[in-house]
């Protein structure tokens, strides 16, 4: 229709606007596996999430030293290849900083060899992360997946007109649902971050914020 059409070009519009930051779900969502995992575990792994890619992390979970694809796994099965060491599978991980244009990932997710971004802090750090899949629901809307599982604490709108969101909530998304932008820093990401911006301190249960009418 019309209409939806003038809402994917709005939204297309706002990609060059848009940082890493705002499109990153929280790294406590990411499904990754670790060096010293057994060929067994791995498969467990993908056969509980069914996702196609994932990072591989060392075994402290702090380096991350790339990106398994499933596919490559089961082409090396099919192929009775040594699987006792599986980083020769690994594929390079895009790594980017919280302030990494949007074009600028779009840019390597065309160029790479993988769809997924890690977003990284001080030090390198894992932060979050965020996919092609995101990038594109951006301009298009939430996409269905039947193998995706609900890990992003899907916001709730009640009948009365209120939303409740996970603190993890991206002020990007949150304005979205709401409609209009907020008056957030930029440094500030999430709806937990705005809140304790705001207060200067961690919330209290039962306590209420005003912030531009909401």
């Amino acid at each position: 229709t019309p209409d939806h059409g003038l809402a994917l070009m709005s939204h297309a519009l706002e990609l060059p606007d848009l940082v890493a930051g705002d499109l990153m779900r929280p790294r406590e969502h990411l499904r990754s596996l670790r060096e010293g995992m057994t060929l067994e575990s791995v498969l467990a792994e993908f056969s509980e999430s069914r996702y196609s890619r994932y990072p591989w992390f060392d075994a402290d979970g702090e380096q991350v030293l790339g990106i398994l694809h499933t596919k490559d796994l089961l082409v090396a099965m099919a192929r009775s290849q040594d699987l006792d060491d599986l980083r020769p599978l690994l594929r390079p991980p895009t790594l980017l900083t919280l302030e990494t244009p949007i074009p600028s990932a779009l840019e390597q997710f065309r160029t790479g060899t993988t769809h997924l971004a890690l977003c990284v802090g001080e030090e390198g750090r894992i932060l979050g992360f965020f996919t092609l899949e995101d990038l594109l629901e951006v301009v298009v809307g939430e996409i269905e997946d039947e193998h995706r599982h609900v890990v992003r604490d899907a916001p709730i709108r009640s009948q009365d007109g209120s939303l409740l969101v996970a603190g993890s909530t991206s002020i990007f998304r949150l304005e979205r649902l709401l409609g209009q932008d907020l008056s957030a820093p930029d440094h500030v990401n999430s709806v937990g971050g705005l809140i304790v911006h705001q207060l200067q301190r961690l919330p209290e249960e039962g306590e209420t914020l005003e912030l531009d009418g909401h």
